[in-house]
């Protein structure tokens, strides 16, 4: 564990530069390389030791390496493996873990946005979340509320996931009910047949109409289609 950033002495920061260095075989590393090996934040070091050139001078190592002109399919097969490896394709996360900076990407594709469409990847912030977590997640927002969530229950603060980050994995919302009926019963949750059957129906069909928004109507609806079959 890293010692308090005020009791770490130059001399520390600099030993664990040429560590990392000496680690990955270079003369020389970029920050994602030291966020991954390093032991200390890159704030840490910019604070005591100057910025990243300068630190780098000062381990004795030469300046970070750059290539010029990175193809844009290495560019995007290097944030699929970031992807692939469990983390989110986030500015930050591929910061972190991927092996170029983030120049060349807007270089080549304009907005990070650009870059998701390119690589394939969904516009969202929910890629990575394992089928547990939106489970625990639909779980919670159930107790919550009492009965079944809505689909436009699912945001926050109420729900970490929206709707549609489900509805990307899994399908409409009745599908997403359906998927963790089994699962939410065993947890000791109500989840009756007619919440997949019925009420998941009629409401995800009204609410994909309507972007979410349930309409009194069709609640008067599903209430209407209750006493019938009562």
């Amino acid at each position: 564990m890293a010692s308090h950033p005020c009791r770490i002495t130059e001399d520390e920061l600099i030993e664990d530069l040429r560590k990392v260095a000496t680690l990955l075989g270079r003369g020389a590393i970029s920050q994602p390389e030291y966020i991954t090996h390093g032991r200390y934040g890159l704030n840490t070091l910019r604070r005591r030791l100057g910025p990243w050139p300068v630190s780098l001078q000062r381990a004795g190592l030469g300046p970070p390496p750059y290539r010029v002109g990175i193809p844009g399919d290495e560019l995007l097969d290097d944030l699929r493996r970031v992807v692939r490896e469990g983390h989110r394709p986030t500015q930050l996360r591929y910061r972190r873990h991927g092996r170029f900076s983030l120049g060349p990407f807007f270089r080549v594709y304009g907005s990070w946005f650009g870059v998701l469409d390119a690589a394939g990847l969904p516009r969202t912030r929910q890629v990575g979340v394992s089928r547990e977590e939106y489970l625990d997640n639909l779980e919670a927002v159930w107790r919550a509320l009492g009965r079944m969530p809505r689909r436009t229950d699912m945001k926050k603060p109420l729900s970490r996931y929206c709707a549609t980050a489900y509805e990307y994995r899994f399908g409409s919302w009745r599908a997403v009910i359906a998927q963790f009926a089994g699962e939410l019963r065993a947890r000791g949750l109500d989840v009756g047949e007619d919440c997949v059957t019925t009420e998941g129906r009629d409401l995800t069909s009204v609410c994909s109409r309507r972007h979410g928004a349930v309409t009194p109507s069709a609640e008067r609806s599903t209430r209407r289609a209750g006493a019938g079959r009562g």
